[in-house]
């Protein structure tokens, strides 16, 4: 057999592999959904609509294999032949790549140790991402066919969510999952530290997470951007400094919806955490080329998105975290920042946007003062153990809430040592445990157009 006829054999054999692995998942997930449904046990069912969205999106990616593979011609040119073997090579790999790292997530689900935790996470992420694509929907801005599988987590040795560099893959496994979390494929990526999945008081970071997420569905970033700029060169703010809050918007967008879905438990988790680190010297110099915004101006920013509610308890938490920050000695160069924070914020809580159909980003947010009253339930019995609000009724607490009551209930701890810690982290999963799963947490109908369109779009260069 002559070389290229060979090589042509070869490589369509091992492109063939993955969409055999896929197949058995789906199987595996498929009877796992039937034995739940039936015997009511078993968790991995759960992810039937996730898996569902993963073989569309790996059929796709086949689909450009197959492309690929009717251009290797063994009678043509050896150049041409070359480049299209190259260019095959490269999807198989990229496609084995993407493949297992939602293939090791979704396998993590079955740990005993883990998987509780993920698992929680995901459940919180999913209610987050729903609590605003719901109104999207309600608004006729996006068809029920064409909302994304809900979120998944993935536990990665960071140090944060929020700051680390986006071009850095997981030290503990050798996948490059930051640049797939800025990509928009048929399931959200969502990456969470390790050590901070044990504490339920901070899965409310997944608030800004989720708001990457829904950036990427709305399209939001590049209005919101134009927008900020007019008003910061209506305000009299100077270029640079224009530069540096266009390079900060779709990080300040997170921040906003983590405000709108987190309200003062989002604040309090982040902040706090940022206060800690922003006197090291480290953070003393402004780094411009980092996509976040510098920690004492993110704080300050934050305390502002709060007080546009104009909700006491809002308004408390934004107070409380301004005194702390007030007390700490800052660079000279945070100052003209800190001038700008109320216009930014009001730019991003309130101008309204073309994407929503002329709302601004406030109307595509909870009740916050409903959140507070939901929360405040909640929260008391995290802290105390008395009278826990019964998950069933209407009105109660859900997914999303829980982490923010976890760490109300954290922050008033005036002495907390691992005991009570422990009680606040057994009680907010006891509750968890109680709430009805949804057995489908996306939009419903034949999503298999919208998914070929995700992955046609997608570029893993």
């Amino acid at each position: 057999m002559p070389l290229l006829e060979r090589m042509k054999a070869d490589i369509k054999r091992r492109s063939e592999m993955l969409p055999k692995d896929v197949q058995r998942w789906k199987d595996a997930i498929d009877q796992a959904a039937l034995g739940t449904a039936n015997a009511g046990g078993g968790t991995m069912g759960i992810h039937q609509s996730q898996i569902s969205a993963l073989k569309e999106m790996m059929d796709g990616l086949q689909g450009r294999q197959t492309e690929l593979l009717d251009q290797l011609d063994p009678t043509g040119p050896l150049l041409e032949f070359s480049t299209a073997y190259l260019k095959l090579s490269d999807e198989i790999v990229s496609a084995h790549e993407l493949w297992r790292i939602f293939r090791y997530i979704i396998a993590l689900h079955e740990d005993a140790t883990i998987g509780p935790l993920i698992d929680a996470a995901d459940l919180v992420a999913a209610d987050c991402y729903l609590t605003c694509m719901n109104k999207v929907r309600a608004w006729n801005l996006v068809a029920e066919n064409q909302f994304r599988a809900r979120p998944l987590v993935f536990l990665e040795a960071e140090m944060s969510p929020s700051t680390a560099s986006r071009g850095y893959s997981a030290g503990a496994l050798p996948f490059p999952l930051r640049r797939y979390r800025n990509m928009r494929l048929p399931i959200p990526l969502i990456l969470l530290p390790s050590d901070t999945a044990t504490s339920m008081w901070m899965l409310c970071t997944l608030h800004h997470e989720v708001g990457h997420n829904l950036d990427q569905d709305l399209k939001l970033q590049a209005e919101m951007s134009g927008l900020l700029l007019a008003r910061l060169q209506g305000n009299g703010t100077s270029q640079d400094l224009q530069k540096m809050w266009w390079q900060w918007t779709a990080e300040i967008l997170a921040d906003a919806f983590g405000v709108l879905l987190g309200g003062a438990g989002f604040a309090h988790a982040l902040c706090w955490w940022l206060l800690i680190l922003a006197p090291e010297p480290t953070f003393q110099t402004l780094n411009t080329d980092d996509v976040h915004p510098p920690y004492f101006v993110r704080i300050h920013l934050i305390a502002a998105m709060l007080r546009q509610f104009k909700i006491p308890a809002l308004d408390d938490a934004a107070r409380s975290i301004v005194d702390t920050w007030e007390a700490q000695q800052k660079p000279a160069w945070v100052g003209p920042y800190v001038a700008d924070s109320d216009v930014v914020a009001d730019v991003f809580m309130n101008q309204a946007l073309d994407a929503l159909s002329k709302r601004p980003l406030t109307d595509l947010g909870p009740d916050l003062a409903d959140d507070i009253d939901r929360v405040a339930k909640l929260e008391s019995f995290l802290r105390t153990g008395i009278s826990s609000p019964d998950p069933k009724l209407a009105g109660s607490a859900t997914w999303r809430h829980i982490p923010m009551a976890a760490q109300l209930a954290f922050i008033a701890q005036a002495t907390p040592d691992s005991a009570s810690l422990d009680q606040i982290q057994k009680r907010a999963f006891a509750y968890l445990s109680n709430l009805d799963r949804p057995k489908k947490m996306a939009g419903s109908g034949d999503k298999s157009d919208f998914f070929r369109r995700l992955v046609r779009d997608l570029k893993f260069s």
